[in-house]
């Protein structure tokens, strides 16, 4: 069966240098899923969202232990739910089959930063992962009324509380339901240099079906952004992009090094296996995850470097 070859690059998360390191995935392209560090038969009611796995899966292990996970999110980090414990559970990082527990009260805090309402929790959450579950789980169904019960009486993750969390995956999946464009707002900042590009770009269906080519004008503003209301002492450096086609934009914190140089800071945000660079195929961006096709396996090594802007935008087909 041909098989191609995917790498997910290291992307700073947050301002205490959250990344994830980059790891090859090696995916049939039938679409079905290899696992994470886990192997042999795979029977589910969850499904395949893109490539990642959501809701109830069993999977059987190389000794033929059987584990059941609840997966809750249909996009990277893979956090699940032990259906025996009800406890919640998300990567170490992205490059380890180890995972760590999340306290309850920061799984609950995090559902209100991200639904803030009943309503959108109870839709887009509960039902979601219910749909995919078709047997008795005591603890699940007892975790999803306490869920319920306590939502409302828990505040969402502040802007100051979020840069405090000690748990890095944790930490960058609290900033990623943020408006991190209000809190730099709130926060000030002044903008220390601009730089524009054109870019031409893959466009896609919902179902993956290539539709064409778009040109795009893309702006770059690096920025410093005052500390102070965090406690902090020193400044905060971002970039932000925007796109003057869509009018749409992205705000991602980078090192003070690359402030002067806008399109080296946006490239700067992604890093790879210096070993890997010779071998990219193309880019894909969306937010702040991107993958990278690779025109042949490598196994990655070596330091992780920063492409350069001419890499990073010779090699960027398609972002959202």
């Amino acid at each position: 069966m041909e098989k191609y070859f995917d790498y997910e690059g290291q992307i700073t998360r947050s301002l205490q240098k959250a990344t994830q390191q980059g790891r090859l995935l090696k995916r049939q392209t039938t679409r079905k899923h290899t696992g994470y560090g886990l192997s042999g038969r795979n029977q589910s009611r969850g499904v395949l969202r893109g490539e990642f796995l959501f809701g109830l899966w069993d999977f059987w292990l190389k000794d033929n232990t059987q584990v059941s996970r609840i997966f809750l999110f249909d996009d990277m980090p893979t956090m699940f739910i032990d259906p025996e414990t009800a406890v919640f559970y998300i990567p170490v990082n992205d490059w380890s089959s180890g995972y760590n527990e999340i306290a309850y009260t920061d799984m609950l805090r995090y559902l209100k930063t991200s639904y803030s309402n009943m309503g959108r929790l109870k839709n887009n959450f509960i039902d979601e992962l219910n749909k995919t579950i078709d047997r008795e789980l005591p603890a699940i169904t007892d975790l999803f009324e306490r869920i319920q019960a306590e939502f409302d009486l828990v505040k969402p993750f502040s802007y100051k509380e979020a840069f405090e969390l000690d748990n890095a995956m944790f930490q960058s999946l609290v900033f990623g339901t943020i408006d991190i464009a209000s809190m730099i707002s709130e926060l000030g900042s002044k903008r220390i240099a601009t730089a524009g590009k054109e870019v031409t770009h893959k466009q896609f269906d919902k179902a993956g079906n290539f539709l064409g080519y778009k040109d795009y004008h893309v702006v770059f503003e690096t920025h410093i952004v005052s500390g102070s209301k965090l406690g902090l002492r020193e400044s905060l450096y971002a970039v932000r992009c925007w796109c003057t086609t869509t009018e749409s934009e992205h705000w991602l914190w980078i090192e003070q090094e690359y402030t002067q140089d806008p399109l080296t800071a946006i490239a700067s945000t992604f890093r790879v296996h210096e070993n890997v660079v010779p071998h990219i195929k193309e880019l894909k961006r969306q937010g702040d995850i991107l993958l990278v096709e690779l025109d042949t396996e490598v196994d990655p090594a070596g330091d992780m470097v920063a492409l350069s802007a001419d890499q990073y935008f010779e090699l960027l087909t398609a972002q959202s």
